[in-house]
């Protein structure tokens, strides 16, 4: 299995992203939904440890090995009661198989986009479908494609931020510029993380991420052609409607039969 870009930045991964503001909403959803979960696109478990701590039985799916190592050093210093409730997998989420059915299948954070043609994401959903049990649910979170936004965005290089640590002794910066192909919808963001430690040289790394946006209304074409039938759709995570201006899109889907 090919190393993922993920892997070039992992250990400054949870300093990096530090979103909490969905934590809440994923612990409503398991509690109306149940358990098991699948996430997809797991990371460093920002999302999969708060659930297992709430008591879900929980699979975290990521194709980051290195992400995937720091989610495991995590875990191996969980409780006993906690750490029973986590698994970890290696894969790729277009075409992953692990054999059992859950009652939850999501990707949190616009980890579907990072599937870069439409094909590839109907094969992602296509996957969840075969792996929810019967009446089990697709969530899917992401933001709501503003393309006068990106358009700007992408006349410069902009600072993303800056962070320093509490001792002062590491500051860390990163810069990005973002490319867009509106016909493709797809956006390549072009990152650098520049690492400063004390008394040491400075670190530069270099990423580039690419991304397929869906608008909301291909987004409903796509899970209905998966045999999904939709539940709610929010524009945050405070549970508001879609709406155009809405800062994202969350699709809660039903599976039905095909």
């Amino acid at each position: 299995m090919e190393d993922n870009v993920f892997d070039i930045i992992a250990d400054l991964y949870d300093i990096t992203s530090p979103l909490k503001e969905d934590i809440s909403f994923w612990l409503n959803m398991a509690e109306e939904y149940g358990d098991p979960i699948l996430e997809l696109g797991c990371g460093t478990g920002r999302i999969l440890i708060p659930l297992a701590e709430k008591g879900y039985n929980v699979v975290g799916l990521d194709i980051s090995k290195s992400m995937l190592n720091i989610l495991k050093s995590k875990v191996d210093n969980l409780p006993n009661r906690v750490r029973e409730k986590i698994e970890i997998v290696r894969g790729d989420f277009r075409e992953f198989k692990i054999d059992r059915e859950f009652s939850i299948v999501f990707s949190a954070y616009s980890t579907l986009y990072s599937a870069t043609t439409q094909e590839e994401q109907l094969s992602t959903i296509r996957n969840a479908y075969k792996h929810l049990k019967e009446h089990g649910v697709l969530i899917t979170a992401q933001f709501n494609p503003d393309i006068k936004r990106i358009a700007e965005n992408a006349k410069f290089m902009t600072l993303d931020f800056s962070y320093q640590d509490p001792n002062g002794e590491l500051i860390i910066t990163r810069t990005s510029q973002t490319q867009y192909y509106p016909i493709e919808q797809t956006l390549k963001s072009i990152q650098v993380y520049d690492l400063k430690e004390q008394r040491k040289p400075l670190e530069r790394y270099n990423i580039e991420l690419n991304l397929r946006y869906i608008y909301p209304s291909e987004m409903r074409l796509m899970l209905a052609h998966c045999y999904f039938e939709i539940v709610d759709e929010f524009g945050d995570y405070n549970l508001s409607p879609l709406k155009d201006k809405s800062p994202n899109m969350i699709f809660v889907a039903r599976k039905r039969q095909s």
